[in-house]
């Protein structure tokens, strides 16, 4: 398929497109609020650009268009480089806590299997294990946390007056003992905030959780940012999907998910990676780190023609390589 033209945001609102850094798909001109610059055709596009070579090598070499170029390696100013480092300071922390299997930090899967790795316990007797998963994974994708009113009418649609029923604080309430507490004490799930909102409804939030989603969204947008130097961040971000994004659910539940189609925007943003280092590779005369990045997209459900083109410009290259 093509790349989406519907989030385009005026490159002038640097502050607000941050903060919609990287979610959903590159656009021609624009990657998640990075303002494109416009060199020559056969010019290299230059070390701000996480795709530096001119645009007639990748079209030469790879399967991206000069607007994919544009898109996908977007030319960044050094004020903006600067600005997106800076304001996410804890992010190699973050994805070192990740990587570590003795963090007791609760840590969220949603770039394949939906998990929940949680250092406290379920109920003995009935765990409910799928469920409880999905209470976490529609809590941890609010950035703003959730009102316990949308929270059960999200999670028991249809039913009459679930906000005066025990029902929603009961699940927050093993969730909180799932995700227990932080080396000083603090719950990853706090008590419920009533303050600016009505009498009877508490906003919930998880805090200092790990989210391997989110994780790929700052590498990548740190990536974006460091011209040739962020390949790395990228490959990072790749290296966090291991499947389609929230595979296996819990058969009935989710449904919350049309409203705000996580799966079709995670699925969206590890194409356009992955898309991104196939044609880096390629230029670059590295087929096989082409078909591994195309690979990742595959297994993370890709219909689309992108990644399959990526495959085929990359098996053709090593055969030539072979033959040669």
């Amino acid at each position: 398929g093509g790349l989406r033209q519907d989030l385009v945001t005026p490159a002038a609102d640097e502050d607000d497109a941050l903060e919609r850094a990287t979610r959903g798909r590159v656009v021609a001109g624009e990657v998640a609020g990075i303002p494109e610059l416009h060199p020559g055709d056969a010019s290299p596009r230059g070390t701000n650009s996480v795709l530096p070579l001119s645009k007639r090598t990748y079209r030469a070499r790879t399967a991206a268009t000069e607007d994919d170029v544009d898109a996908l390696g977007p030319q960044v100013t050094e004020e903006i480089r600067r600005r997106i480092k800076s304001a996410d300071p804890h992010l190699d922390a973050d994805l070192a806590d990740w990587r570590d299997p003795a963090c007791t930090r609760p840590k969220v899967t949603l770039l394949g299997p939906v998990s929940v790795t949680a250092q406290g316990p379920l109920p003995e007797r009935s765990p409910r294990r799928s469920w409880n998963t999905e209470v976490v994974a529609y809590l941890v994708t609010r950035p703003n946390g959730a009102l316990s009113e949308r929270l059960g009418a999200e999670l028991w649609p249809g039913e009459a007056d679930i906000t005066g029923k025990t029902k929603v604080r009961q699940a927050v309430a093993i969730v909180r003992k799932w995700l227990g507490e932080d080396p000083n004490g603090q719950e990853y799930l706090p008590k419920g905030t009533t303050s600016g909102v009505s009498q009877g409804i508490a906003r919930y939030q998880i805090v200092n959780s790990l989210l391997d989603a989110e994780l790929f969204r700052r590498l990548r947008l740190r990536g974006l940012a460091s011209g040739e130097d962020g390949i790395d961040d990228l490959w990072a971000a790749l290296d966090l999907v291991v499947g389609v994004p929230f595979d296996q659910r819990r058969p009935g539940g989710y449904g919350w998910l049309a409203e705000t189609p996580l799966d079709h925007e995670y699925s969206a943003m590890i194409i356009d990676t992955a898309h991104t280092l196939a044609t880096h590779h390629l230029a670059a005369g590295q087929p096989a780190r082409a078909v591994d990045a195309a690979q990742v997209a595959l297994r993370a459900g890709s219909s689309e023609d992108t990644p399959l083109l990526d495959l085929m410009i990359a098996f053709d290259a090593q055969g030539n390589r072979a033959e040669g």
